[in-house]
């Protein structure tokens, strides 16, 4: 996992119960009556104009962290100077950087609830918030995690963010850091990454057996057969003395799927193992087809329709 990545989790973990997405905020009809747990409100488009503006994060030390609701219904971490780490924690000041996570909110409930969006409904942290005679917000945070019920009444897990302006315009020169956008692209590095080291044990094992495996196991790479994000298969082909195929599959609608193929072409009197990786255009959750191979060292593999070369 990337720096960066582990930047991201560990300061939205902090402060915003964070463990690839909805931008809309969104509040149920007039119901005055506490929603049962479970249920949906049915819910319309409208706006909370006292959350709008930037609030700041004390109960954390030694960080120093603001975050901006902004009227496009997105939510803005900022994490600040912290003398601490000796300068800034995720920037600097001259290029500050704030991360971007979509959210929606129910204010017909008491109290009322938040969802902050990371993908698909498994991934998202659902909690609830309310509103404290002194101006301030009450979020439960602290032990949740994607996925779970939301919880129905606050605990000491829950902290107190303070409003300091109305403003929600980012500081100059910040590098907004799309959070869901960063979580697809590590997963799908992790599928693509998974696929190479495949495709090279099927040439190590071609090599020491003449021919490929049939079976994950064989290449002894400690590889399981699927992760949260992907599943990862081997399709046997003929006698598996001239190819074999692989796909990597994605579990999640948002993440493109993966078909790797590794083959034997003759050189003068040497045998040589090629590799090729196909990737679909768009998110699909359908590894593409078997790509034609060539019988020539010079040709090159033609992947299917709606898939490339990757």
């Amino acid at each position: 996992m990337s720096q960066k990545l582990l930047l991201i989790i560990m300061t939205a973990s902090l402060y915003l119960a964070v463990s690839e997405l909805s931008t809309s905020v969104v509040l149920a009809q007039n119901n005055t009556q506490p929603s049962k747990p479970g249920s949906s409100p049915e819910i319309i488009e409208q706006q909370l104009p006292e959350l709008v503006g930037q609030w700041s994060i004390k109960d954390f030390s030694p960080f120093n962290v603001s975050v901006v609701f902004t009227p496009e219904k997105k939510l803005y971490v900022l994490p600040l100077f912290s003398p601490w780490f000796g300068g800034t924690f995720g920037g600097s000041f001259d290029k500050p950087s704030a991360y971007e996570i979509p959210y929606k909110i129910n204010s017909s409930t008491k109290p009322m609830q938040i969802d902050l969006i990371f993908g698909s409904e498994a991934e998202n942290i659902k909690t609830i918030f309310e509103t404290t005679p002194e101006g301030k917000i009450r979020l439960e945070l602290i032990g949740l995690r994607p996925g779970e019920p939301r919880p129905t009444e606050f605990t000491t897990g829950s902290i107190l963010i303070e409003k300091v302006s109305n403003l929600t315009k980012l500081p100059r020169n910040t590098q907004v850091i799309n959070v869901v956008q960063e979580r697809k692209k590590s997963a799908q590095s992790e599928g693509k990454t998974y696929l190479g080291s495949m495709l090279r044990g099927q040439q190590a094992y071609f090599l020491e057996n003449d021919k490929f495996s049939s079976n994950l196991n064989d290449l002894q790479l400690g590889i399981k057969s699927e992760t949260e994000s992907y599943s990862f298969r081997v399709i046997p082909q003929g006698n598996q003395k001239q190819q074999v195929m692989m796909t990597v599959t994605a579990k999640k609608p948002e993440l493109n799927s993966y078909t790797g193929v590794v083959y034997v072409v003759k050189n003068k009197q040497e045998l040589l193992t090629m590799t090729a990786i196909c990737e679909t255009e768009k998110p699909s959750m359908n590894a593409p087809a078997k790509p034609k191979i060539p019988n020539k060292l010079s040709g090159k593999v033609q992947c299917p329709a709606g898939s490339r070369s990757s």
